[in-house]
């Protein structure tokens, strides 16, 4: 059985660096599983976080209204928040690989780059995208410091 996705859907991908090469490959430097663990004592100052978002939808048939927010879940501010206005598209030719159970769909990308980012307690990064009333959870990671050893704890090399 076939099972397309339920459009819209998407994904982010969080790592330090995006980089784009020649050719338009892109390059994601020190990539991120789910979680984000710093080993410092709180506050700490991320020079760089970045977020490679993918939102799928359906191709519009009017205008649209898109907007990428980035937050943390320990504040209502936003990280990073984008607007983005579609006008009505086309459907888009028949993939070459398509068959006649694809579902066609447009796809954005938003390279993201945070810069300066304060980290003063565990929290998780939400990434989301708002269209009217919708809310497209594309993914989030959590952010936690390790547990420093103080000086009087033993440790394995003693």
């Amino acid at each position: 059985m076939i099972i397309n996705p339920r459009l819209p859907t998407g994904h982010v991908v969080f790592c330090d660096d995006i980089r784009e090469e020649l050719g338009g490959k892109l390059t994601y430097v020190g990539v991120y599983r789910n979680a984000l663990v710093i080993s410092a004592a709180a506050p700490v100052t991320l020079p760089q976080l970045c977020a490679a978002v993918s939102l799928r939808i359906e191709p519009p048939t009017e205008s649209l209204a898109i907007t990428l927010r980035i937050s943390r879940s320990d504040s209502d501010e936003a990280l990073f928040e984008a607007q983005v206005e579609l006008e009505a598209l086309v459907a888009p030719p028949p993939s070459p690989f398509s068959d006649a159970n694809s579902v066609p769909f447009f796809e954005l990308f938003f390279p993201v780059r945070m810069q300066s980012l304060v980290i003063e307690r565990d929290c998780a990064i939400k990434v989301r995208a708002h269209i009217g009333d919708d809310e497209i959870r594309l993914g989030a990671i959590l952010v936690s410091f390790a547990e420093m050893a103080h000086e009087d704890t033993p440790t394995l090399a003693d």
